[in-house]
């Protein structure tokens, strides 16, 4: 028997088969007929009883503390609910995908530039070319430790046929294996030059920002991987990343000032903005606009449900226009980071003629992070350009619309 705990009721212990899971959702209104008793059959057995429940039934509530829905709202609704978070997933997982393809080819590259040496290929095992922490904090021991892991383990066939063709591989083959969170910590490992240039390619963060990152991403490519919470169920995701990200202070405080310090959808789309390039970001955007156009649909007979749906997504009040707000507010980000490496000395001309009268890679290197800056912030003042003109245009509209008013 459940018990009540403050209005809230303790999730019940003993197993139910689809039949009484079914009883439970006609007290809940949710089925009403004999088709959605059909229905509900068929989705019990796709589809985890309290994933639709606990899960998607968070945004049709329409009271705290007790299982009461808004009006209109069945089955199907939250089964529309679930496919939605399924998509959404889907969609930014794809997303994280390039931004690990990425950092994971920064790293191998790097590394094994500076370090690879003859046919010393299994250097990556040895601490001493990672960066050397204290007995408390010692990432390249970690690393290591971890890389050995996966080198005992005799199922990943990602390079099990190359070890057995020549003995050993090298790092950039291994690479292939890792996964989000072990490249996240190979990052974390690298000694700080190797990560200053990591970060130069990049051309958006600092060293310690970047590993802030890895480590946020790493945690929400698990939410979308396993499940944990829905994408939409934006309390739970912002308990989740926030528990663990809290130590990164200034990546917190960067959040907090565009998005009220929370992590939700919208955190990770900032974030996401900075790492892919326009193309990606431009494909992903138009797929998550999609997606809430048909939900939106799904739900047109539960408004309300919607609209919570948006707000735990954090796009409440942003419809249809999220997507230039977030590259705004990293064009603004992008514009300050030129400025402030221009209040350091790094003035154009100055900057240019150092670094061509350098043979050292440090010279190129800044260069090639000067003129990146210069074409993100062309990209900005574009799709600055770009809301403008929308937004004159719009105003043209209004201004016709009112005229014509007038005129009857």
């Amino acid at each position: 028997m459940s018990k009540n705990y403050g209005g809230m009721q303790e999730a019940p212990k003993d197993f139910t088969n689809i039949g009484q899971q079914i009883e439970k959702l006609k007290k809940c209104n949710l089925i009403c007929s004999e088709e959605d008793v059909i229905f509900a059959e068929g989705v019990l057995k796709e589809v985890k009883y309290y994933s639709l429940i606990d899960g998607c039934g968070k945004v049709f509530l329409s009271g705290w503390g007790r299982r009461s829905y808004t009006e209109g709202a069945t089955l199907r609704h939250l089964y529309d609910c679930y496919k939605f978070d399924c998509k959404l997933k889907k969609a930014v997982l794809f997303g994280l995908q390039q931004v690990e393809q990425k950092i994971n080819t920064l790293t191998m590259h790097y590394f094994g530039k500076k370090y690879h040496k003859g046919d010393n290929i299994e250097f990556y095992r040895d601490p001493k070319y990672y960066f050397q922490g204290d007995i408390f904090d010692n990432p390249g021991e970690e690393f290591v430790s971890r890389l050995n892991a996966v080198l005992r383990n005799p199922e990943r066939i990602e390079f099990l046929g190359y070890m057995k063709e020549y003995e050993n591989a090298p790092i950039w083959i291994l690479a292939n294996s890792f996964s989000f969170g072990l490249t996240a910590g190979f990052y974390d490992a690298l000694e700080r030059d190797i990560q200053k240039q990591i970060c130069a390619e990049i051309g958006m963060f600092s060293t310690t920002e970047l590993s802030a990152v890895l480590c946020v991403l790493n945690l929400y490519r698990n939410i979308c991987a396993h499940n944990y919470a829905p994408l939409f169920d934006g309390d739970q995701v912002n308990i989740t990343v926030s528990e663990k990200s809290i130590k990164h202070s200034h990546l917190v405080k960067w959040v907090a000032e565009e998005n009220g310090g929370r992590w939700d959808f919208y955190a990770l789309m900032m974030i996401l903005a900075q790492l892919l390039n326009f193309e990606e970001w431009s494909g992903l955007e138009q797929e998550v606009t999609e997606l809430l156009a048909k939900v939106e649909k799904d739900l047109k007979i539960v408004p309300q449900a919607y609209k919570e749906l948006e707000k735990q997504l954090g796009l409440a009040g942003k419809a249809g226009k999220w997507g230039k707000k977030i590259l705004y507010s990293v064009g603004i980000r992008i514009k300050n980071t030129y400025i402030k490496e221009c209040a350091q000395n790094w003035y154009k001309d100055t900057l240019i003629d150092t670094a061509q009268s350098l043979n050292e890679p440090a010279g190129r290197i800044i260069e090639e992070r000067l003129l990146r800056l210069q074409e993100k912030i062309i990209r900005w003042n574009t799709c600055k350009q770009k809301t403008r003109d929308y937004n004159t245009q719009i105003k043209s509209q209004d201004n016709k619309k009112n005229q014509k008013k007038k005129k009857r």
